[in-house]
């Protein structure tokens, strides 16, 4: 899945950002991406046989899967559900948020669904406009679809399988953090290439 946004705001974010080693020790590493003089957007790499730690402003993660976690994410894509299912530990913000556009999806196709089975075609707009008028009206929050859905009912239809749906999509901070990661890596495995002899 690609987050065109999220990539844009932190390619924005890192544009003075430099690498500073603490340690390098074999698999123990701890590496810091930071502006100058400043901890804005700052970030921390730190890895021990078999995990990673990221740590920054954008929260805290910890991944464990391989021996040298570097490898797992030497990749130039993210892999955000893969990714999500080696983590060990996540910051009280999480990984996973509700979606209004995860809930729009799924309304959407429950009511095609329905309407493939109708035959009579007013009845199908009258339907379909009733779902869009409780949309329009409906707050951009779990409390409030939640409740749109479990009130919903127009000539016998009503969403009655909704709760299978997964409405749950990949937070700002979880995203920006994985492109954090195959960056830092990045710009680690660019300096030590150049330090290996010509």
């Amino acid at each position: 899945m690609s987050y065109p946004d999220i990539k844009a705001d932190f390619d924005r974010h890192i544009t003075t950002h430099e690498m500073r080693i603490v340690m390098d020790s074999d698999l123990n590493r701890h590496i810091v991406f930071s502006r100058p003089n400043s901890n804005h957007y700052r970030f921390d790499l730190i890895t021990y046989k078999g995990g990673l730690l990221f740590r920054g402003d954008m929260g805290t993660l910890v991944f464990e899967r391989l021996s040298d976690m570097f490898d797992f994410f030497r990749d130039k894509k993210i892999n955000t559900g893969y990714w999500a299912e080696k983590l060990q530990a996540v910051d009280p913000r999480g990984y996973e948020s509700w979606s209004w556009d995860k809930f729009k999806a799924a309304v959407k196709h429950d009511l095609d669904n329905h309407c493939e089975t109708m035959h009579d075609q007013e009845k199908i707009d009258s339907l379909r406009e009733a779902v869009e008028s409780e949309l329009t009206e409906c707050e951009y929050d779990e409390y409030s679809s939640v409740q749109m859905i479990r009130d919903f009912e127009h000539e016998g239809f009503s969403f009655i399988d909704f709760w299978e749906h997964n409405l749950k999509d990949y937070t700002f901070h979880y995203v920006w953090a994985c492109y954090a990661i195959v960056w830092g890596i990045q710009q680690y495995d660019l300096f030590k290439n150049s330090e290996l002899p010509k």
